[in-house]
């Protein structure tokens, strides 16, 4: 009888991520994945998952990482890990001026579910105007890509100015006619 070997081939598993995100400034979730083959064998895998680095808002590439089984030929089922923005709310701060004065810079308060540090750039702008009234505050260039920004409704007062009106000091003779009353504004 001649001795002949009996190979043992490897099974191909699919490693078939599960779809999963976090929004901006959160933790990773653990990477979960199902497996499946041709086969019925229980199958077992060590190791984890990883995906592309980053932490901005986008789509990072999920990699086989440390998955491993000697007796599996894995194959990765192609699939991203997505980073979504985060909900922040921007609240205006309550801003008046006087009729006649330069607007005051808009200023605001970030709140968001999170403990991650807020930033962002630009500015905020107002509805156009400048007699007394009250004008609607806008997002005007202020961003961050990692936001979804939601402006808290405010408005921009613009007050009376306060004006002092003094009379001159006029006298009239009986009998003559009424001079013209004049004053003066300050």
């Amino acid at each position: 009888l001649a001795a002949e070997d009996f190979e043992i081939t490897p099974l191909a598993v699919t490693v078939t991520p599960d779809a999963l995100s976090k929004t901006y400034g959160e933790v990773d979730p653990l990477l979960t994945y199902t497996l499946s083959a041709t086969s019925s064998a229980t199958l077992s895998v060590v190791g984890a998952l990883s995906r592309a680095s980053g932490e901005d808002v986008g789509d990072y590439a999920i990699e086989l990482g440390t998955l491993s089984n000697t007796n599996y030929t894995l194959t990765l089922a192609p699939e991203n890990f997505q980073i979504t923005p985060l909900a922040v709310t921007v609240t205006p701060d309550n801003l008046t001026k006087v009729y006649g004065e330069l607007d005051p810079v808009l200023t605001y308060s970030l709140r968001a579910a999170s403990s991650a540090t807020l930033t962002t750039t630009g500015s905020l702008t107002r509805a156009a105007g400048d007699d007394v009234g009250d004008y609607a505050i806008g997002l005007g260039t202020l961003t961050n890509t990692n936001y979804s920004l939601t402006l808290a409704p405010e408005n921009l007062s613009i007050t009376p100015l306060a004006v002092t009106v003094t009379p001159d000091a006029l006298t009239k003779t009986y009998g003559n006619s009424d001079s013209t009353l004049t004053y003066s504004l300050s």
